[in-house]
C-alpha cells in the first residue's frame, strides 16, 4: 500500500504566518501575492502550512505552527506535499495516552538512488510508491513548468500531462492497480484534483460545487480517494469513491476546515482540522461510515496542534504532535484504538515528523539532525530511530512514502544543491 510522508531541507529560519494572515491569504489570495492561490496550493496540508521559501522552486512549503520553523516541508498543503496539527484529548482515547523513549540506532544497510528528471528537467520529487516499485511524483521542464511523473519498477520516467489547457500537474498517490492521483493547475493557479487510469489517461475528479478548487491526496487499493476542495474560502476533506461520487466529511465540530491526507483499504480516512481565526489544530479519523474522531495529542502538549498523515491497513496511524514546548513537534504513532506514542528524534535532534508507514509497521518521515539540517528518517516496527543517507555532496532530505516491501521514496539535494527524487532501499 503506498503511503505519502514529509519534508526535510536545507535547515532555513521561516517565518510562520499566523491563522490570521492565513486566513486574509484564504479570503484574498491576491493580496499575498498568490502564497496561497487560494490555499488549494495545499493538495497535502498538515498544520505546517508553510511556503518554504527556498531554492526547491516548483516545490510549495507551508507553515502554520507557531512563530518559527525550520526545514523545507511539513504539510500537506500544496497539491503533492505537505503536513500539520492539533490537540483534543477525548474520551477513553485520552485515558490511553502513551509516551515512550525511543532508542536510536545505525538500522539496516540502506542505499541511495538518485531518479531521473523529465528531458531539460533539473529538479524532481517522488511522493508516493505502491508495491510494484512504481513511483509517482513531479518534475520540473524547462520554462519553469511542473509535470506530475511516473517512474517505473526500472525508474524510466513518463511524463502524465496535464488537464487540456492547463499549465502544471503534480501526482500524489499510486494504487497498486497503477492509478494515479493528484492535482492539474491552470495557468491562473487553479487546481482541480484528477486521476490518471492505469493506461495514463488522465481525467477531473468532480467537485460539489462547480468551479471551486479541489486537490486528491491519496488513494486505496479499492480505488478510494480523499483530498479536499476550498468552498467560500475554507476547506473541506472530500472522498471519492470508485464510481466518482464525492462525499463531504466536514470538519471536527470545533474548527471550520478539513482536509484528508491517506485513506487504508478499508476505508478509514485521516488528516487534519484546524480553524484558520484561532489557534488550533488536531488530526482526525474518519470511519469508513464517515463518523469523525479527533486524535490526541501528546501529554503535556503546550496547545492544540497536531496533524494525521499517514495510515496502514491495520488501522495505525502516524503524524505530528506539537511537544511540552511552544512551536516544537514530535512525529507520533497513534495504535488503531487512538493510543498515542511519542517517536521521538535524532539524537540531539528536533522537529520530528511521520509521514508513512507500511503493513509492517516501519514508518519514515524526516526531522532535524544536532546540526540543524533535515534528514529523512525511518523508524522500525520496534520504535528504533535512524537517519536515511543523503546523495553524495549533499547535506539534506526528506523521506515521503513507503511501500509494503518497505522501499522509501522521497527526494534529497545533490552537490549542486538541487533537490532530486530519490529511492531508498
Amino acid at each position: 500500500m503506498a503511503q505519502q510522508t514529509v519534508d526535510p531541507g536545507n535547515a532555513r529560519r521561516i517565518p510562520v504566518l499566523n491563522r490570521m494572515d492565513l486566513g486574509n491569504s484564504i479570503r484574498n489570495p491576491e493580496s499575498s501575492a498568490g502564497a496561497f492561490q487560494t490555499l488549494a496550493r495545499a493538495a497535502n496540508l498538515n498544520l505546517h502550512l508553510w511556503r518554504g521559501l527556498e531554492s526547491s522552486a516548483f516545490r510549495p512549503h507551508w507553515a502554520v505552527r507557531g512563530t518559527w520553523v525550520t526545514g523545507r516541508q511539513r504539510g500537506r498543503f500544496a497539491c503533492g506535499m505537505g503536513h500539520h496539527r492539533r490537540q483534543l484529548l477525548i474520551g477513553c482515547v485520552a485515558a490511553g495516552l502513551l509516551l515512550t523513549g525511543i532508542p536510536a540506532a545505525a538500522g539496516p544497510a540502506v542505499t541511495i538512488t538518485e531518479l531521473p528528471a523529465l528531458p531539460g528537467g533539473t529538479t524532481t520529487q517522488a511522493t508516493a510508491i505502491n508495491d510494484h516499485g512504481a513511483v509517482v511524483g513531479t518534475s520540473d521542464l524547462p520554462g519553469g513548468r511542473t509535470h506530475a511523473v511516473k517512474w517505473n519498477s526500472a525508474r524510466r520516467i513518463t511524463d502524465l500531462g496535464t488537464l487540456p489547457g492547463d499549465a502544471d500537474s503534480n501526482a500524489t498517490g499510486i494504487d497498486n492497480s497503477g492509478i494515479v492521483v493528484g492535482c492539474s493547475t491552470a495557468p491562473n493557479g487553479d487546481e482541480r484534483a484528477v486521476k490518471w487510469n492505469s493506461a495514463g489517461k488522465i481525467s477531473a475528479l468532480p467537485a460539489l460545487h462547480a468551479g471551486d478548487q479541489t486537490v486528491a491526496n491519496a488513494v486505496n487499493d479499492n480505488g478510494v480517494i480523499v483530498g479536499y476542495e476550498v468552498i467560500a474560502s475554507q476547506l473541506h476533506a472530500l472522498r471519492w469513491k470508485p464510481n466518482g461520487t464525492v462525499t463531504d466529511l466536514g470538519t471536527l465540530t470545533m474548527f471550520d476546515n478539513g482536509y484528508a491526507t491517506a485513506v487504508d483499504a478499508g476505508g478509514v480516512i485521516v488528516g487534519g482540522s484546524f480553524a484558520v481565526d484561532q489557534n488550533g489544530a488536531l488530526g482526525v479519523r474518519w470511519a469508513a461510515n464517515g463518523a469523525s474522531t479527533a486524535l490526541p495529542l501528546l501529554p503535556g502538549a503546550f496547545d492544540e496542534d497536531g496533524e494525521a498523515d499517514g495510515i496502514n491497513d491495520s488501522g495505525v496511524m502516524v503524524g505530528s504532535s506539537v511537544t511540552t514546548v511552544r512551536a516544537h513537534f514530535d512525529a507520533v504513532r497513534w495504535s488503531a484504538k487512538g493510543v498515542v506514542t511519542d517517536l521521538g528524534n535524532l539524537p540531539g535532534g528536533s522537529d520530528s515528523s511521520a509521514v508513512g508507514i507500511d503493513d509492517a509497521g516501519v514508518i519514515v518521515g524526516s526531522g532535524l539532525d544536532a546540526n540543524g539540517d533535515d534528514e529523512a528518517i525511518r523508524w522500525s516496527a520496534e520504535g528504533t530511530i535512524a537517519a536515511l543517507p543523503t546523495l553524495p555532496g549533499g547535506s539534506s532530505a526528506e523521506a515521503l512514502a513507503i511501500n509494503d516491501g518497505g522501499v522509501i521514496v522521497g527526494d534529497a539535494d545533490n552537490s549542486g544543491g538541487q533537490d532530486n527524487a530519490v529511492v531508498w532501499h
